[in-house]
Formats: C-alpha cells, sequence, structure tokens
C-alpha cells in the first residue's frame, strides 16, 4: 500500500465524533426544528402514551411546524442521540418526574407542563412564535419556503 492513502484510511476508520451540528442530538436540532421532549419514569408510562397520542393527532400540523417527538425514560432516549442523564439535568427535569417541554429552533423552552400538552396547546403556542410566524408569511404563495 502506498505511504500516501495510509493518512486517507486512517481518517476514513475513525469515528466521527458528534458535535452540535449533528442532527441527531437536541442542540444539532436547533434552527431546523422545534421539539417536543417528554420524559417520563418510564415508557410505558401513561402520561407519555398520552403526550404521543397528542403528538399523533397533531399530526400534519407537527410536520409543518417542524415539530419533532423525543420521548425520555427507562434510561432511554428515544428520536435523539442524547443520553437521558444529559437531556435531564440540560432541562433541570428531577429523576422519575414526568414532564413535556416544548423546545423552539433557536433552543429556548417555550412551554413546560408538568403533564401531557394537548395539540391545539401546542399548535397555538408554536403559531404565537415569531420564527414561525416569519415561516408562514413566507410560504404563502409567491414567497418560497422558508430556509432555516
Amino acid at each position: 500500500m502506498r505511504p500516501a492513502l495510509l493518512p486517507l484510511l486512517a481518517a476514513i476508520a475513525t469515528p466521527a465524533i458528534a458535535g452540535p451540528a449533528d442532527l441527531h442530538s437536541i442542540a444539532g436540532m436547533q434552527s431546523y426544528y422545534r421539539v417536543l421532549i417528554a420524559f417520563a419514569p418510564r415508557l410505558s408510562d401513561p402520561r407519555l402514551r398520552a403526550q404521543a397520542a397528542e403528538m399523533a393527532r397533531f399530526g400534519a400540523g407537527a410536520a409543518e411546524r417542524d415539530l419533532l417527538f423525543v420521548q425520555v425514560g427507562d434510561g432511554k432516549v428515544i428520536g435523539a442521540s442524547d443520553t437521558p442523564a444529559r437531556l435531564a439535568a440540560r432541562y433541570r427535569v428531577p429523576a422519575n418526574a414526568f414532564r413535556s417541554l416544548l423546545i423552539g429552533k433557536d433552543g429556548t423552552v417555550a412551554l413546560t407542563q408538568a403533564s401531557p400538552i394537548a395539540a391545539a396547546t401546542l399548535r397555538a403556542r408554536i403559531d404565537a412564535m415569531p420564527m414561525r410566524r416569519e415561516e408562514a408569511r413566507r410560504m404563502r404563495p409567491g414567497l418560497g419556503k422558508p430556509k432555516p
């Protein structure tokens, strides 16, 4: 093998380290997506199931608003690459607590509840966000899809 190829092969074989730009982490989703994070002691928690049902009810409206759903429970995270401990610390969620948080594209917590957030509440809160109002304005005919 040629010596000039060794650095290239080493670079290809070395795993990439995810940083804030990793779209699979909550931080990486910033600017691209709004995120609803639901924390529960267990993934089978009825409140977590109720939150998932509200997201399903929101359906196309959630997709139109670039809203992703991340679930945290049983020591797992579904929908993001972050660890449960890191998310709980970042958003100050006590152990074994139920909490739903709506995170805006700017990374700020727009809404926190100790119970599932209704689809209508998510819609109203997101539609009141300045960035969402601008997106809606730009989606009018002739203005094109907004860019992140």
